[in-house]
């Protein structure tokens, strides 16, 4: 159970949309510089490059646009809209930065055109300047399915929300659908030390990756096997908005919260940010509501996590008693299953949480 006092501020405006110099499609890697700056790695929604880099502060993430990363697509897609993004990484001990990855191979214009979606890793010996994609580690049973046969819809694994296990595992969460198309969260693991080595080697570890099974089990096949619903929906604060689709989704962050000594995830219930707690990364049986979008509409969406003070891991996938959660308001956008409104209005927002020590 939660044992201490959590609080959460009133949502801040950090960016009007006229102050961002992107349109946000995605949640920010973060990695703590020895300065005290913070690197932000972000989605463009555009053109290739896709992805833009900025240093800056908690206060002004975005302060100063810096050189984006080059990609080694390893003879994968990368035709627009096909391409690959680093959602989140992990900071080795050595500096090494394995990319929690999200790949797309899509064409818009066919709707016979075979879409997938996959989560993979990749891996980045220079700061983050360059990155190798090291191959797809998971999909779903929708993925290689077209917009006419799928009705429209993408099947977009979202993420990709992670953290470093006590217990020695990376745990991730995607958004999962099932042979019938219900979409829904699950996640998966792997062993860290043994992924660590090869991916310092060049290797893809994706052999070692399990989905969750439901219950305490991890051992569901990756690529098309079907992974167990984790997060409760009958929860009188949370306001599922349905009509979207889906209930959840995890285009968000994750992280390890020493002050709590618990996991925690934050997951959009469409119009909600809803901070899940964990011991052990399958049972989220206690959350927060972080924020809701006021007015009552459009999109609140793609979170990061950014820790406040010394407890904190440079990558942020350890926080300690004070964080801020950042996210974006598309207040003209309906997430529908035939999207529309204008997605490129951003409002960036943060809250900040605060755990009593």
């Amino acid at each position: 159970m939660l044992n201490k006092k959590i609080a959460v501020s009133a949502p801040e405006l950090v960016y009007r949309d006229s102050e961002l110099s992107y349109t946000v499609d995605g949640s920010c890697c973060t990695l703590r510089r020895d300065d005290g700056k913070i690197d932000f790695w972000t989605t463009d929604l555009g053109e290739m490059p896709y992805y833009r880099r900025f240093r800056g502060t908690a206060e002004d993430p975005f302060a100063e646009e810096i050189r984006p990363f080059e990609w080694d697509y390893n003879n994968y897609k990368s035709v627009w809209p096909c391409g690959l993004w680093v959602q989140s990484f992990y900071k080795c001990d050595d500096e090494m930065l394995i990319g929690f990855t999200h790949r797309e191979d899509l064409n818009r214009q066919d709707p016979d055109y075979p879409q997938s979606y996959h989560i993979g890793f990749s891996v980045s010996h220079n700061g983050g300047n360059t990155w190798k994609y090291l191959g797809d580690a998971l999909g779903t049973c929708q993925n290689h399915i077209s917009k006419r046969r799928s009705g429209g819809k993408y099947p977009n694994v979202g993420g990709v929300p992670f953290f470093a296990g006590k217990d020695g595992y990376f745990y991730f969460y995607y958004n999962e659908y099932s042979p019938e198309y219900e979409r829904y969260i699950s996640g998966a693991r792997l062993p860290m030390k043994e992924t660590i080595e090869l991916i310092r080697k060049g290797e893809s570890p994706a052999h070692l990756v399990k989905k969750y099974s439901g219950g305490n089990t991890w051992d569901t096949e990756p690529m098309h096997g079907t992974g167990a619903k984790m997060f409760p929906e009958n929860c009188s604060d949370i306001k599922l908005f349905e009509d979207c689709g889906y209930k959840y989704d995890c285009h968000s962050d994750a992280a390890y919260c020493k002050s709590l000594d618990k996991y925690m995830i934050a997951v959009q219930a469409a119009r909600q940010l809803i901070l899940f707690f964990s011991d052990d990364g399958c049972h989220w049986n206690e959350h927060i509501v972080a924020a809701t979008a006021e007015p009552y509409t459009g999109l609140l969406y793609y979170s990061t996590i950014v820790g406040l003070d010394d407890e904190a891991s440079d990558d942020f996938s350890t926080v300690g008693h004070d964080f801020y959660i950042y996210y974006t308001h598309k207040i003209d956008f309906l997430r529908l299953p035939d999207n529309y409104g204008d997605y490129e209005t951003d409002l960036y927002y943060r809250v900040r949480i605060t755990i009593d020590e």
